[in-house]
């Protein structure tokens, strides 16, 4: 039997068809103003719950992160504490105020620019602070220094040519106010408050930390970079030695030099070394050319020549940069060069 539809649902069909819609939906949706006014109430709810659950998630979170925090994050590396000095607050009848210790990366908090210094001749760090005895104050910076060598390469660089020698350690000396000192692989600044206070009142002081302190011996890495003073001490005139870290002599590519006096044969010339300068002879060379050097010479692994009146040559002996400047005439030079050759041997 056929069935036929209803006129209702002949309307609802032939509806649809015509306007695209359908008839009933169309007539319960809301209006464009209905909508907003729905929009703005669900948006509004919204923006309530959101503001009363959210900030209590958030301090959830927090809490639970900070029950598991990194420590290194907030306190210093093991490393570094084991790395500083420390000393006790009086050593005999001299209070201690303020000391820290500095890790070579802190050490421009203290001495600013001069750090860089430090750092380029190998450095730990710097123990910094105040002493006090008897009204007398002196400041104390205790570096500790990589190895010996650093140690008198740091010592001898701020020398200058005025001091006083002081028979403590393995060097000391007095001048302006202030006592240097060296021992081991420790470098030492003692600056009175008061210019004129006499540096032996305080190098009983320097000898008592110097002794208390835990210093490990690098005797392998102190004889091999420090050796030029080792063969020429029978050459060498006592007290000249030195140690210049940036442009030696004027020359861009020498860097962290050792250089002292010595007398060959009654002439007396300026030895100097670097470690591991083998390849500081082409920029060696050509500053010599480029400063006006004059009856210049060269061989395969030598040059040198008169630079304003004094002779001067570098080279390269067992792998390392040498040099003899200051030379009195040619045939000085040379003999101070072979000199200089045998004894490295």
């Amino acid at each position: 039997m056929r069935k036929f539809i209803s006129p209702l649902q002949g309307w609802f069909v032939v509806s649809c068809i015509c306007t695209g819609r359908c008839p009933v939906l169309y007539h319960i949706a809301p209006t464009g103003l209905e909508f907003e006014k729905i929009r703005f109430f669900l948006m509004n709810k919204l923006f309530k719950i959101f503001l009363i659950i959210i900030p209590p998630i958030i301090l959830l979170l927090v809490f639970l992160k900070g029950k598991n925090f990194n420590d290194d994050f907030f306190l210093p590396q093991e490393g570094l504490i084991q790395s500083g000095l420390t000393l006790p607050d009086t050593i005999d009848g001299w209070s201690s105020a303020d000391l820290k210790w500095f890790p070579e990366e802190k050490m421009f908090e203290k001495i600013n620019g001069r750090a860089t210094f430090y750092i380029q001749i190998g450095v730990e760090g710097l123990f910094a602070g105040g002493w006090t005895k008897n009204g007398k104050s002196w400041s104390m910076y205790l570096y500790k220094m990589n190895n010996d060598n650093a140690a008198k390469q740091a010592y001898l660089s701020e020398r200058g040519e005025k001091f006083t020698d002081i028979d403590i350690g393995d060097s000391a000396y007095f001048v302006g106010g202030a006592l240097t000192f060296r021992e081991q692989n420790l470098y030492m600044q003692f600056v009175a408050d008061n210019p004129d206070d006499n540096a032996y009142s305080v190098t009983g002081l320097v000898v008592l930390i110097s002794n208390q302190l835990l210093i490990e011996e690098q005797k392998e890495d102190s004889a091999e970079v420090d050796y030029i003073f080792s063969f020429a001490k029978d050459l060498m005139i006592s007290g000249s030695e030195n140690f210049t870290a940036d442009a030696a002599f004027g020359y861009a590519s020498l860097k962290n030099v050792d250089h002292l006096s010595c007398v060959v044969n009654s002439s007396t010339a300026r030895w100097f070394f670097v470690k591991d300068g083998k390849d500081l002879f082409n920029s060696y060379t050509n500053e010599l050319q480029q400063f006006g050097c004059e009856d210049f010479f060269i061989n395969e692994k030598s040059a040198g020549g008169n630079m304003f009146g004094e002779w001067e040559m570098g080279g390269i002996i067992n792998g390392n940069f040498f040099g003899v400047r200051e030379a009195g005439n040619k045939n000085q030079l040379l003999e101070h060069w072979e000199e200089l050759k045998n004894t490295s041997k």
